[in-house]
């Protein structure tokens, strides 16, 4: 692959990878591709991607792909493509800042970064879709600072970044909250400096 690979999600037959670069196995991909996991070889072609590919989450047959938008290059940084054919899904959303985490309930699709806009919309740092309408629901929890990391279990959404405080609450790097509310949980390991490049890991049972 000709540059760094920043994110990886599977799929039934191969396995996704985003990041900043312009070839993969010396065939034309941008910032995103499809590698067969059998034969190493990339897959049939996905959409060139502008942005840098941050962060990859697969629902369904459906690949969600969030980033960072170089400098003065305008354009959305959340989207999503078929897996099947490769084409891209008619829906998008614009941040003014950049987007470093993607997680699902099955019903929503939360979107950590770093931004206060989405397509608009005040929303700081975190954010959540309504899968069933491709709409961006309230639910807006504000911590203070990056979100670089994602994972929900159990109804609960957990979030690890630079972050040190939510309104109204002390939770630095690490935090808890109520998908449907926006309610901070008492969940507070207290990890300051946030998860570095490290990821966030919830184990059920």
């Amino acid at each position: 692959i000709g540059g760094p690979v920043r994110s990886v999600a599977a799929t039934a037959n191969g396995v996704g990878v985003g990041g900043e670069f312009f070839t993969v196995g010396g065939v034309p991909r941008q910032n995103l591709a499809a590698i067969d996991l059998n034969t190493g070889r990339s897959l049939a072609a996905t959409p060139a991607t502008p942005f840098r590919v941050k962060a990859l989450l697969k629902l369904g047959d459906v690949m969600v792909v969030g980033g960072e938008r170089p400098f003065n290059v305008a354009g959305p940084d959340v989207t999503a493509f078929s897996t099947t054919t490769g084409g891209i899904i008619p829906w998008s959303l614009t941040s003014n800042g950049q987007i470093h985490a993607l997680a699902t309930d099955g019903r929503r699709l939360f979107i950590g970064g770093n931004f206060s806009l989405l397509s608009g919309n005040l929303r700081l740092n975190l954010a959540s879709v309504d899968l069933a309408t491709t709409a961006l629901t309230s639910w807006n929890p504000s911590p203070d600072q990056t979100v670089r990391t994602l994972a929900v279990s159990a109804g609960v959404v957990y979030a690890a970044g630079y972050f040190n405080t939510l309104p109204g609450y002390g939770r630095p790097g690490v935090t808890a909250i109520t998908p449907d509310t926006g309610a901070v949980l008492s969940f507070n390991p207290a990890a300051p400096g946030g998860p570095g490049e490290g990821g966030l890991k919830v184990r059920d049972g």
